[in-house]
């Protein structure tokens, strides 16, 4: 038995010894795993240039990394849906970090009723219309009350701020159930979540480097109130007057982002042309004008508002580009919406 105790010492050896491979979706969540990870393993990013990070076709070698790697970290179906057929049949862990617990959220309509000073004055009306509710209660047929009744059914709060969202979900095209803002690594709080999570899905895979992992989490979760604090004295500096094609700052609008005007929803569809008059409306009426782009704005739309109207545009990059920290990856965009008071 002596003989056989060195091939039985081998196999003991840890299984991740040359370093844990794992996959993430976009540069923002290879950010955060990379700075958990440290050397003791890689991320490789999916989503690497231009084009749209809701629809993207993979090449075979992404879909093979995919397949095997060690772990696969992702925003979530709001984000990447295509992400989710991909990695079907995938036996190694899987972490959706817009479904961990903890984490701050907004709905997809919540920023864009912000946006403009408008969420004020829809929370008064709404106020308004529940008071004349309670006023007029026991009228069964008031239209109000219709509302307010199926609401109850649908297990909404009587203080009304419950309505209020259901409201604002049918207003915009929403269903009953709403949808989440999936860019929520511009909210620095949740990166934090992440990072100790991250941490606990890899320490449970590579055990042996648990308390690194640990370490490297809790370094990162350090760098965030003071990133906030930056974040927040950039954004207090920025003009009025601003519009983005992508509607992907409602998270940036919580550190005091300016107002800003979207053109498009979160999932960065193409805005019709009803919805592009209006935008081009509100440009003619603003001073100074600044509309901040990405990869997802289409090419003919930037040149035909340069064409015929005097307004700032500028490069963004929401997601981030691969390898950036991920307090690179928010200073980059900040330094992108300072443009718009450099030109």
């Amino acid at each position: 038995m002596r003989y056989m105790l060195a091939p039985l010492l081998l196999t003991a050896a840890p299984l991740y010894a040359e370093g844990l491979k794992v996959v993430t979706d976009i540069p923002a969540t290879q950010s955060i795993v990379s700075e958990v990870l440290g050397d003791l393993g890689t991320a490789e990013v999916l989503v690497t240039g231009a084009g749209t990070v809701h629809d993207m076709a993979l090449k075979p070698s992404q879909a093979r990394s995919i397949q095997n790697a060690d772990a696969l970290f992702w925003m979530g179906e709001a984000l990447t849906p295509w992400l989710e057929k991909a990695s079907e049949g995938r036996t190694a862990p899987t972490l959706e970090l817009l479904g961990i617990a903890g984490i701050h959220l907004i709905d997809a309509g919540e920023d864009a009723h912000d946006h403009g000073g408008h969420g004020d004055e829809h929370h008064d009306a709404h106020d308004e219309e529940h008071e004349e509710h309670e006023e007029h209660e026991e009228h069964e047929e008031h239209e109000e009350h219709e509302e307010h009744e199926e609401h109850e059914e649908h297990g909404h709060d009587e203080d009304g701020h419950k309505e209020e969202d259901h409201d604002d979900h049918d207003e915009h095209g929403h269903d009953e159930h709403g949808s989440v803002d999936p860019h929520a690594w511009l909210a620095p709080e949740n990166a934090a979540v992440w990072a100790l999570a991250i941490a606990e899905q890899l320490g449970e895979i590579a055990p042996e480097h648990a308390a690194a992992f640990a370490s490297n989490a809790a370094a990162f979760v350090e760098t965030i109130e003071p990133l906030e604090a930056s974040l927040s004295a950039r954004f207090a500096a920025l003009p009025e007057g601003l519009f983005a094609y992508h509607d992907a700052y409602g998270y940036f609008a919580e550190l005091g982002l300016p107002d800003f005007t979207p053109f498009a929803a979160t999932d960065a569809q193409t805005p019709g042309a009803a919805t592009m008059r209006d935008v081009r409306a509100l440009i003619a009426e603003t001073a100074s004008p600044c509309l901040i782009v990405d990869a997802e704005t289409p090419q003919a739309m930037i040149e035909a508002l340069e064409a015929d109207i005097d307004i700032t545009i500028v490069m963004a990059r929401p997601d981030g580009r691969p390898d950036q920290s991920y307090a690179e990856i928010l200073g980059a965009l900040a330094t992108a919406f300072e443009g718009c008071v450099a030109n």
